[in-house]
């Protein structure tokens, strides 16, 4: 398998997130404890942005109904407000090779 470059480290620095279009995928680097993730950026509950939510540590927090999930693993550890079943995060395997960020393709 092929890796492409999708972005670079500096603009992600600790502690921050960003959002990346690839193919018809949305998806949400987050660099915790300086180590890159790729999660999808959308919410398993109804398919809201995580980028437009919280990010305290490896947790992320999606801004419609409050499910939490963690980012190293895009397990969900906290449903919905709402009480709906909310679903995993689809990981990405990515590696960081002199500065850029590459997403296996």
């Amino acid at each position: 398998m092929l890796f492409k470059e999708i972005a670079r480290l500096v603009d992600i620095p600790e502690g921050t997130m960003k959002q990346i279009d690839f193919g018809k995928s949305e998806i949400l680097l987050v660099n915790f404890e300086g180590i890159i993730y790729a999660i999808s950026n959308r919410c398993g509950h109804m398919d809201a942005p995580l980028s437009n939510g919280t990010l305290e540590g490896k947790i992320i927090e999606c801004s419609l109904h409050s499910a939490q999930f963690d980012v190293t693993t895009g397990k969900n550890i906290r449903p919905s407000d709402m009480g709906e079943p909310t679903f995993h995060l689809k990981i990405f395997e990515v590696k960081v090779e002199t500065g850029l960020i590459k997403l296996k393709v």
